[in-house]
């Protein structure tokens, strides 16, 4: 959009008797709607990412794909790798649509790649830079380093699997009770009194499970054995139990969710919808 007026820059220039550079126009990043870049569609500033939980990494090497192609399938370049490569030949002439798809699919490739110290790095940063969102990440860090080093290889071995920014790992381990619909505990082929009976049980099972066994790994076998000893259905057992843990109509597994939040918030969740089913 800056070549019209090009000519009265090298005008410019040349009044001043000055030699005009080499002038390069690069092409502007539309959004999904086909439009320029706005508040309307995304964070547009780079710090408003870093918040959001975008690893630095990742926004260099998306955009650098948006306006460069490097001829080849590859997808990840290194910041000197894009130096060494980079040739004002193989810069786009068409205007790149930014999309955050893709975007958080790379962040989420990048952070995969971090060591449980190293995300414990990022989180620390962002805990002392980040101008939003700076409490969630100041919680997890504290949460996080609570964690016995086992506990946190496994926690970041199913968080890095589901969540594509920094934003929503730390998010995803806040621990307020979750505001739901009571009738939602109830699985679609059960009924109220079943799934108080169900908890009733499930309760002290899970409480005599120790604090350490608290991984997918034992929970879930464990738990559909118990289920086949009491000759209930997964369904009846795992949706309330689900429900109860996250709130949500979509979420992990409930072996995954009782990991996360270990054995105490866990009990305390299920008795939570427990008090709720009673009250009705």
């Amino acid at each position: 959009e800056w070549v019209p007026s090009t000519p009265k820059h090298v005008l410019l220039y040349d009044a001043f008797g000055w030699q005009p550079p080499v002038f390069v126009h690069l092409t502007v990043f539309l959004s999904k709607h086909g439009g320029k870049m706005s508040k309307r569609d995304s964070a547009t500033a780079l710090l408003e990412f870093r918040d959001l939980g975008y690893l630095s990494e990742a926004i260099v090497n998306s955009i650098a794909l948006l306006g460069w192609n490097p001829k080849t399938e590859e997808e990840f370049f290194t910041i000197q790798e894009l130096i060494e490569r980079f040739d004002l030949t193989m810069l786009n002439t068409a205007n790149p649509i930014f999309d955050t798809e893709k975007l958080n699919w790379m962040n989420q490739q990048y952070m995969r790649a971090l060591t449980t110290e190293k995300l414990l790095e990022r989180m620390q940063v962002l805990a002392e830079t980040a101008e939003h969102y700076t409490n969630d990440y100041k919680r997890f860090v504290g949460w996080f380093n609570a964690q016995s080093t086992p506990r946190q290889l496994s926690l970041w071995e199913h968080l890095r699997e589901r969540c594509k920014t920094l934003l929503e790992v730390a998010q995803s381990t806040t621990f307020d009770l979750p505001a739901y619909e009571t009738e939602k505990l109830v699985w679609k082929k059960s009924d109220r009194a079943k799934t108080i009976e169900i908890l009733n049980a499930l309760v002290p099972e899970l409480e005599n499970i120790p604090e350490a066994d608290y991984s997918v790994a034992v929970l879930d076998p464990h738990i559909r054995e118990w289920i086949a000893r009491k000759g209930w259905g997964n369904g009846d057992v795992l949706w309330p139990m689900r429900f109860a843990l996250s709130g949500a109509m979509q979420s992990p597994s409930p072996f995954e969710l009782a990991e996360l939040l270990g054995k105490t918030e866990t009990v305390r969740r299920l008795q939570h919808a427990l008090q709720l089913l009673s009250l009705k």
